[in-house]
């Protein structure tokens, strides 16, 4: 039986088992060739040189192993059972605030109303844009702030926006209490800041009153936030 092999220049040779393990010349080109010593059968019953069946044997080792056959899968529970049934349980509703401290915001809504309307009280006859003096402005825009503050307390009551009013009615107080002081410390011979010259000695007894009124509110607003805070926390 011929070997067949080719040359390093690809053409094809018939070589008799004779010359095995030897090396012969192409006719073609005159290559030396070495023929191969032994021949081994591949997986098809043909031969093929040693070298090239090492190769596919290294093949078959590393190839992943042939895929078993199909198993047909377990029906999921899933999707055969029926939903499980759920019971009937009780709506949580979310935090509502107690009665009683919701009409004590709104008491207290009120009550910075009549405050607001209370420093409006000396600027009613001066809100004429052209002639109103400084001390006017100032006034009118501390009492919409004020009033802005009620108002979003009132729609929400709550103990953080009772305490955030705590808050304004304290810087509010500290406004006063330091125009008070200068009503009170400025000498008469010099003139005071805002154009409170014409209302010198009115200024002090309404500061003072409107002073101690913040203070109040203040006070009560501090009072409500902190029991409104505590129970709060313990529920």
């Amino acid at each position: 039986m011929a070997i067949r092999i080719s040359c390093p220049q690809g053409h094809l040779l018939g070589i008799a088992e004779k010359y095995a393990g030897k090396r012969v010349r192409c006719p073609k080109c005159q290559t030396a060739v070495l023929v191969p010593e032994v021949l081994v059968s591949d997986a098809a019953g043909g031969h093929c040189p040693p070298a090239i069946a090492s190769v596919a044997r290294e093949n078959a080792a590393i190839a992943p192993p042939p895929l078993p056959s199909t198993v047909p899968l377990p029906p999921r529970r899933d999707l055969l059972a029926p939903p499980p049934i759920r019971e009937n349980r009780p709506v949580v509703q979310g935090y509502r605030a107690e009665p009683s401290r919701v009409h004590s915001v709104y008491w207290l809504a009120g009550g910075m109303l009549l405050l607001v309307l209370f420093q409006l009280a000396p600027a009613y006859a001066r809100l004429n844009p052209a002639t109103a003096p400084d001390w006017a402005r100032w006034l009118m825009m501390l009492a919409v702030v004020q009033l802005a503050f009620a108002i979003w307390m009132a729609s929400l009551p709550d103990w953080c926006t009772v305490r955030m009013v705590m808050f304004l009615l304290a810087g509010v107080a500290t406004l006063y209490g330091v125009l008070l002081g200068i009503a009170v410390l400025t000498p008469a011979t010099k003139s005071m800041p805002f154009d409170l010259d014409d209302v010198r000695e009115k200024a002090r007894l309404w500061c003072a009153a409107v002073l101690l009124l913040l203070m109040l509110l203040t006070y009560a607003s501090g009072r409500i936030g902190f029991r409104w805070r505590k129970s709060y926390s313990l529920a």
